[in-house]
């Protein structure tokens, strides 16, 4: 079975309440884990020297949550019985997390990061279940320096645009790393239409990631790449019944 991680990333802007709302939004839709991401935010920018480098570390401002607060949203996960899992982008970081490293389910190596070999070497030290997003490399790159990693990690497939037109895809990469020996393979969607993720599962996705939000419209930068509940409703419930609905050729 398929299954589905809601990325609450930066759709929260900062609030409890609102990060809350939307653990609750994931676990009703039958989601098996949300995510959220972690920088130091004292130390991530040493220096803004472009528009879009201003444009990005406001909104990590606007949206950053004290390790106190992070533990807080970690024991609400356990409440509803969800995954709670976090992006992590330097191994500086994740020695801040030291003190909840034992409560955190999964980590995420973002696509920037793919092939930040240092960063998947401390993360394997943590025995949990890591996931590489692919975004910006190619498809050759990316086996080549992380084959070795194939029965440590869930590798996904991932366009970088924000959102991803539809016809941009290239879902087919998804049975390439399958076929390259990657013993498990998901789709991390930042698609104009969720209903791609349905196609991915055709190619042999066995998860599937996408940005939640209350409203698309949203001040925000994800937002406008995020489904809400309705919809991820409808995705966990094809996932939940892919393999019945393609049954068997008999």
């Amino acid at each position: 079975m398929c299954k589905v991680i809601a990325e609450i990333g930066l759709n929260h802007g900062g609030k409890i309440v609102l990060a809350k709302k939307l653990i609750k939004q994931a676990k009703d839709a039958g989601c098996w884990g949300v995510k959220f991401q972690y920088r130091n935010i004292q130390t991530f920018y040493k220096k803004k020297d472009e528009v879009s480098d201003t444009i990005i570390y406001d909104e990590i401002e606007k949206n950053f949550l004290s390790l106190e607060e992070v533990a807080v949203l970690i024991n609400y996960c356990k409440q509803l019985d969800i995954k709670f899992g976090i992006s992590l982008f330097r191994s500086d970081d994740l020695n801040d997390l030291v003190k909840i490293i034992n409560s955190i389910d999964f980590f995420k190596v973002p696509s920037a990061e793919c092939l930040n070999i240092k960063l998947l070497e401390d993360l394997k030290k943590t025995n949990k279940k890591i996931f590489v997003s692919t975004g910006g490399h190619q498809t050759s790159e990316v086996i080549q320096n992380l084959e070795k990693y194939r029965n440590d990690i869930i590798l996904f497939h991932c366009i970088s645009n924000y959102p991803t037109w539809t016809g941009t895809q290239d879902l087919s990469v998804i049975e390439r790393y399958l076929k390259s020996g990657f013993s498990e393979v998901g789709y991390s969607s930042h698609d104009n239409d969720w209903e791609v993720c349905l196609l991915a599962l055709g190619q042999g996705a066995q998860w599937i990631e996408r940005h939640i939000t209350l409203k698309k419209d949203a001040n925000g930068l994800d937002h406008s790449s995020s489904s809400v509940f309705i919809e991820f409703k409808r995705l966990v419930k094809f996932c939940q019944q892919y393999r019945q609905i393609i049954g068997s050729p008999e």
